[in-house]
């Protein structure tokens, strides 16, 4: 993301850190936010323009489209959100209708092909759900770097980055890193109209 007054939607935004950080460092001139977990919105709420407060879950796309009013965005952001959702290829085609032309939607999942998951599984045919990580008992989905991608070329966008992370690092061995990576960061671009 470059330096601007960029108007950014951070969904999944838990206490707005986040977007505040990209407000503070310049990034964007306005950060809304999407939340389920109401002790969050509420700080959220003091440190981003607008917070919407909703399940997606449970929430239809027009109950938020109304609450929004058609607002469109230069960035729409969501980290560690798609895996916990029942339909996130219908969100990640909701949400990129609200990006404007040339806009950018960054996501950032699970990789689940990372030995942490493959060993056990492939050698002691385990699949245990945890806490927290990788296998996040709150996980309903499962995207590869493969899927994740055909999801959001499917929704109209188009791939344009796709980095490996281990924790806060980009992996720099383009071998390993299908098996090493903790998580995938993908970045599309909605296409600008000829």
């Amino acid at each position: 993301m470059e330096r601007g007054a960029h108007k950014v939607l951070d969904v999944g935004c838990g206490e707005g850190v986040l977007g505040a950080w990209l407000l503070d460092q310049g990034y964007a001139r306005q950060v809304d936010g999407v939340d389920f977990h109401e002790p969050s919105v509420v700080v959220a709420r003091k440190r981003l323009h607008r917070v919407f407060l909703c399940d997606l879950n449970k929430l239809d796309k027009s109950e938020l489209y109304e609450l929004m009013h058609c607002s469109e965005y230069d960035y729409i952001v969501c980290a560690d959100i798609l895996e916990h959702l029942v339909d996130p290829w219908g969100w990640v085609r909701f949400f990129s209708e609200r990006l404007s032309a040339g806009g950018r939607f960054i996501v950032s999942i699970p990789n689940v092909c990372s030995y942490k998951i493959m060993l056990p599984l492939l050698l002691r045919d385990r699949f245990d759900y945890k806490d927290r990580g990788l296998l996040d008992r709150t996980h309903l989905r499962f995207l590869t770097r493969r899927t994740a991608m055909e999801m959001l070329e499917q929704c109209g966008l188009k791939v344009v980055a796709v980095r490996p992370l281990v924790g806060s690092r980009v992996l720099r061995f383009p071998l390993s890193h299908r098996f090493i990576a903790h998580q995938w960061l993908l970045v599309a671009q909605k296409p600008i109209p000829s």
